[in-house]
């Protein structure tokens, strides 16, 4: 049973590896999380990726605090961030459930602009070597 100021959180992850062993991210959603987070939330996405699949997390912020050197308010940030992102989504109707994800659902979109792609020799010359 989870105290009133913990969290309940549930792990879903992406790889069949991570069903089985506890740490083990995919290399493009530990990539992704690294360029996505700042670094106090990244250290808490590695924080919820230390559980297993479908493993519900009874959240302590002392706990996270005392492995993490960070405060508390450093705590409250990062965890904002990762529902900003959308790395962890709130279950409909309840104020303290939460689904964490290793891959945010809508990374995709917030980073469209980022991409460019270098199809050919044309494009890396106009980027690169024409001035």
């Amino acid at each position: 049973m989870a105290a009133p100021n913990q969290r309940i959180i549930y792990i879903e992850r992406v790889s069949e590896k991570a069903r089985t062993d506890f740490f083990k991210i995919g290399h493009e959603q530990l990539n992704k999380a690294a360029s996505d987070l700042g670094a106090n939330t990244f250290k808490l996405y590695i924080y919820l990726c230390n559980n297993k699949d479908s493993f519900r997390l009874e959240l302590s912020s002392k706990d996270f605090i005392a492995w993490s050197g960070t405060s508390d308010s450093t705590y409250d940030r990062a965890f904002n961030e990762l529902k900003e992102k959308q790395y962890l989504i709130q279950a409909q109707g309840k104020k303290n459930v939460y689904l964490f994800v290793e891959e945010s659902k809508n990374y995709d979109e917030r980073h469209k602009e980022d991409k460019i792609v270098l199809s050919d020799r044309e494009t890396i010359n106009k980027l690169f070597y024409e001035s």
